[in-house]
C-alpha cells in the first residue's frame, strides 16, 4: 500500500511523504460537508482531523501538528482578508459549464452563473461556493482564504487554474 506510485508522495492509497526529515504514513478523504486525515509519523505518533466545515485545511492542520509534535517550527499562516473587486465584470457567462481536471478526468466539478446576484459559483456534488472577483479574472472563495480560480481563455475556451489548499490544479471544460 506504500509503494510508491505515479509520484513520490503517494502510494496506492497511502500518503508516503518525508517532511522536515520526519517519515508521514496517512490517507486523507473528503465529501461535500466533510473532509478527513489520518497521519502517522515515523515516532508512532497519530493525528485524526475531522471537519463538518465547507472549507477547512485538514492536511495541513494535521502536518503542521505532527511537526509541532517533533518540536520543529512551522511557518504560521499570514493573515488574509480579501477585498471583492468593485467594478461589474462582463460576460461572467464564458465562465460557465461543466470542468474536469486536467490530471484527473473523472473529477468534474461545475462553474454556474446566477443572474440575480451577478456571481459565479463552484459546484462539487452537493456542496455550492460563491466565488467573489478579486479581479475580472480571478476569484475567491472566502475572504480569509487561500483558495482561488483564475479564468483564462486558450483558443476561445475556458480554462481555470485553481489553487487549493496550498495545491494547484488546472481544469478544462468537460467533453
Amino acid at each position: 500500500m506504500i509503494t510508491p506510485y505515479a509520484t513520490d508522495e503517494y502510494g496506492l492509497g497511502i500518503v508516503n511523504l518525508k517532511r522536515n526529515g520526519i517519515t508521514i504514513l496517512g490517507h486523507n478523504g473528503s465529501i461535500p460537508g466533510f473532509g478527513s486525515v489520518a497521519f502517522n509519523n515515523n515516532k508512532g505518533e497519530s493525528i485524526f482531523v475531522f471537519s463538518n466545515l465547507k472549507q477547512f485545511p485538514v492536511a495541513t492542520v494535521s502536518l503542521d501538528t505532527i511537526q509541532l509534535l517533533a518540536a520543529l517550527n512551522i511557518e504560521m499562516p499570514k493573515k488574509i482578508n480579501r477585498t471583492e473587486y468593485s467594478k461589474v465584470i462582463p460576460n461572467l457567462t464564458d465562465y460557465v459549464g461543466l470542468y474536469t481536471l486536467k490530471s484527473d478526468s473523472n473529477y468534474r466539478f461545475n462553474v454556474l452563473y446566477n443572474s440575480s446576484d451577478n456571481y459565479l459559483y463552484y459546484k462539487d456534488g452537493n456542496e455550492i461556493s460563491k466565488l467573489f472577483p478579486e479581479t475580472p479574472k480571478r476569484f475567491f472563495t472566502c475572504h480569509r482564504s487561500n483558495n482561488t480560480f483564475e479564468f483564462l481563455i486558450f483558443d476561445n475556451k475556458p480554462e481555470i487554474s485553481i489553487e487549493w489548499e496550498g495545491r494547484s490544479y488546472s481544469a478544462i471544460l468537460a467533453k
